[in-house]
């Protein structure tokens, strides 16, 4: 019996998004809130539930799907970490759900970036180390960055 509810829960699903594929007319067109909802019964969860994760109300979590508000990017790393894809995919920016093992490690926040040139780890363009006053300058604009940044947050 729950092979019998898990393929028709599978067929379901492919339904949903052939429906939004022929909406929109291609895969790379799926609005944020139809890859939410179709990622969300993907991975067999209910509004409430993803609602719970990202510490919002149920209704709040629902007008993200309906595309009625835009979720912060703080959610959209939340969602994309707990889905399991990328947060270009989910914004629409790539068609491709899912970083490789090697795209992932190479990822680096700017913080990251600032202490590798505060420890001379980082090259200038032409291959050698920055001048002292490049570097003062570009750790500058660095932490001006991070600071806008967390404001943000």
């Amino acid at each position: 019996m729950s092979t019998l509810f898990s393929t028709i829960s599978c067929i379901s699903s492919i339904t949903q998004l052939l429906v939004v594929y022929l909406r929109y007319g291609g895969a790379g067109l799926l609005e944020l809130q139809d890859k939410l909802r179709i990622e969300r019964k993907k991975h067999k969860l209910t509004q409430k539930q993803v609602a719970d994760l990202l510490d919002i109300t149920e209704s709040g979590y629902g007008f993200y799907e309906q595309g009625k508000r835009k979720p912060p990017y703080e959610h959209l790393q939340t969602l994309a970490a707990r889905f399991d894809v990328t947060i270009d995919y989910l914004l629409g920016t790539s068609t491709i759900p899912h970083m490789n093992k090697e795209q992932s490690d190479s990822l680096r926040t700017i913080e990251d970036v600032r202490n590798d040139l505060a420890n001379d780890r980082i090259l200038d363009v032409d291959g050698t180390h920055f001048t002292p006053e490049a570097k003062e300058e570009a750790l500058r604009q660095m932490d001006l960055l991070i600071k806008l940044r967390k404001l943000e947050k």
